[in-house]
């Protein structure tokens, strides 16, 4: 588990980012221990998530998975990516800065899961319209590929386009490990 200096070192780095400023990478390890740590940042972002849960079974009490597959699919979504994403990384010959990477990823998750946490408050507390729940979620939506793939960029030291397949890699990863879980929960 990481120090209390550790994780707020980290995060630290994960608001640099957010801001696209290349110095954050420096905040964050580059060794297996440093990759392993930052999974801490799951237990961070989960109060996030389970509001979000607990809110959309709120709009739509018929809709979704029950909790307990709800549970499954955020702790799987943490696991699934990394094994993905390492053999990407490996076919681009950076299997040297996988670790950096994912650190950096992961604890920038608590940053993009803060994001999607106060647009669902905002809308708790004023009930906006669907419409523009939509629009500031594309929004956020949007601005978290391009940090995702800032992430990659800055981390991993590779181009544009290689960025942008980690970031595909992370939608589609994160697509099917949903639809596999809202599967397993509706029992077909």
């Amino acid at each position: 588990m990481p120090t209390r200096v550790e994780v707020l070192t980290a995060l630290l780095g994960a608001l640099k980012l957010a801001r696209f400023d290349p110095n954050g990478t420096a905040l964050f390890g580059h060794t297996a221990r440093a990759a392993w740590q930052s999974f801490f940042a799951a237990l961070l972002a989960a109060p996030f998530f389970l509001f979000l849960v607990i809110f959309n079974f709120y709009q739509e009490p018929d809709a979704g998975p029950a909790l307990i597959f709800a549970l499954i699919s955020y702790a799987g979504g943490w696991l699934v990516f990394p094994v993905v994403v390492w053999y990407a990384v490996r076919a681009m010959d950076r299997e040297d800065r996988f670790a950096h990477f994912l650190a950096a990823y992961n604890w920038s998750a608590v940053i993009y899961n803060t994001l999607f946490f106060l647009l669902a408050f905002i809308d708790a507390v004023t009930g906006t319209s669907t419409g523009a729940r939509a629009f500031f979620a594309l929004l956020i939506f949007a601005y978290v590929a391009v940090f995702i793939w800032f992430i990659a960029r800055t981390t991993l030291d590779i181009n544009r386009g290689q960025a942008a397949l980690i970031v595909g890699l992370d939608v589609l990863s994160a697509i099917v490990w949903s639809g596999f879980t809202e599967t397993l929960a509706s029992g077909n």
